[in-house]
């Protein structure tokens, strides 16, 4: 949780300076929204280099289509290897948002039902003791952080490594503690990767797929989001290096449970996503029909964030659905938004469903918070939307 605070705190830096940087073209239609192309191919080299980040890759979808992918910058400094928009780059807790498409489209398929308790469905780990009711406790909750469980985020472990499984994560065998119901099911909003963590176990229960092998099937190949993998190969010639505040080289890591924070995907990966919501919402998407999808963006609990000292952090407007930020602007328009930091990378994902607009950048460095907040003006700037207080 410490490093999810400190990071978003860091988009707030808004800074523009002029320098040099390699910017790497991807698919590009000069034709629409030229400006803010243009905007971003001038404010995103200097920014890289005003705050020492090394890389960004940025998709931008403009009414439904894909009108931006693109890398800048060095997606490995030693080796002056060139960010684009196939790198792969791990986008943290934006996995949640993912994650989220897999699991409506379970429920859809009546595969697994959102409102059933959770614990009928899962049998290779159970809760320890606890005063409140574990059968409260369903997938609708754990979707919307809202299911009173522990475990603000997930561990990592070295990509190469043999890494534990989801019980012995659960448990609280590699965490300084295992999930824990802490609060009443459904009495308050609480931010929990170890949540995520539960409803993959259960998803992996049900389908009798792996995490990987289930979202391929489901939400990556029907998407065409080729590039993306929870488990990408160490010697991967397309995987990014990720870097610490000082520059030092991190990971890569590999996490669990994947869907709270572990995928790695790529600009195309995530701008296959983002044209997505257009088609959803009026019934033409390839994963979910229009019901599932208004379900699934549907707000269900005030987003509620405590700084390390336990003092609450301003989250504005800031609603959560099952897998999404929800934010309305001054005018009226719904976006749909979630951000994420993990070692060595930032992401933000945010999309207005109705205009099918959006916007997805990941960077590979944790120096990277103001980079994204530049980028994220600009965008704002053309689309005239304000952006949510929680970054």
């Amino acid at each position: 949780m410490q490093l999810i605070v400190r990071i978003l705190a860091r988009f707030y830096s808004i800074v523009l300076v002029s320098f040099f940087c390699i910017a790497v073209p991807g698919f590009a239609d000069a034709r629409v929204q030229p400006s803010l192309i243009s905007s971003l191919d001038t404010i995103i080299p200097s920014s890289l280099a005003k705050h020492s980040t090394p890389g960004v890759a940025v998709a931008v979808v403009e009414n439904g289509r894909i009108i931006l992918t693109r890398g800048y910058g060095f997606s490995d400094v030693s080796a002056r290897k060139p960010m684009t928009d196939r790198t792969l780059v791990n986008i943290a807790s934006v996995s949640k948002l993912v994650s989220s498409w897999g699991v409506m489209r379970l429920g859809q398929d009546h595969q697994l039902d959102l409102d059933v308790p959770i614990v009928s469905i899962i049998h290779r780990w159970s809760f320890s003791q606890t005063s409140f009711d574990v059968n409260q406790i369903t997938a609708r909750r754990l979707l919307s952080h809202t299911a009173g469980v522990s475990m603000p985020s997930v561990p990592w472990f070295p990509l190469a490594s043999s890494r534990p499984n989801l019980e012995q994560v659960l448990n609280g065998d590699l965490n300084p503690q295992p999930l824990r119901l802490v609060a009443p099911p459904g009495s308050s909003w609480a931010y929990s990767g170890g949540g995520y963590t539960l409803l993959q176990l259960a998803v992996e229960e049900r389908t009798g797929l792996g995490i990987e092998a289930f979202m391929e099937r489901f939400v990556f190949k029907p998407l065409g989001m080729k590039n993306a993998t929870f488990s990408p190969s160490p010697e991967s010639a397309q995987l990014a290096k990720h870097y610490d505040e000082k520059g030092n080289a991190v990971g890569p890591f590999r996490y669990v449970g994947e869907m709270a924070g572990g995928l790695y995907a790529s600009a195309r990966d995530l701008g296959a996503l983002l044209a997505e919501y257009q088609k959803a919402r009026s019934g033409r998407s390839r994963v979910i029909s229009r019901s599932t999808f208004a379900e699934m963006v549907t707000p269900v609990a005030k987003v509620t964030f405590k700084d390390n000292d336990g003092k609450p952090v301003n989250t504005g407007d800031a609603e959560d659905s099952l897998g999404h930020f929800v934010h309305r602007t001054r005018d009226g328009r719904v976006l749909l938004y979630h951000s994420g930091g993990n070692p060595g990378a930032l992401a933000y994902f945010i999309v207005e469903p109705a205009a099918g607009n959006g916007l997805f950048a990941v960077v590979n460095s944790e120096n990277g918070g103001p980079v994204l907040g530049d980028i994220l003006t600009a965008w704002a700037a053309s689309r005239n939307v304000d952006l949510p207080v929680l970054f």
